[in-house]
């Protein structure tokens, strides 16, 4: 199965991400901003190790990095480089 799920702030957490893990969809990208959302280490360990994404970055940019018009250009780029590769 093929999905994009962005996930806000709010639902960056341990539980919600069970819900999305790999045995919903097969192939994950996880992109996180330098000045994103302030998060606990433990908690962002948790979330990789239930999402196991197959590509992980950090991208310049605050929390809304993806609507951020200085930084939504290279997070498009990304997206759009993780869709044409799976």
């Amino acid at each position: 199965m093929f999905g994009i799920i962005i996930l806000f702030a709010v639902w960056y957490n341990h539980s919600v991400c069970c819900l999305y893990n790999n045995n919903f969809f097969d192939v994950v990208i996880l992109l996180t901003a330098d000045n994103g959302w302030p998060g606990d280490s433990l908690i962002q360990k948790s979330v990789v190790s239930i999402l196991k994404p197959a590509i992980k970055k950090q991208l310049p940019g605050s929390h809304h990095f993806h609507a951020d018009p200085t930084s939504a250009p290279k997070v498009i780029d990304e997206v759009v480089a993780f869709l044409k590769s799976h």
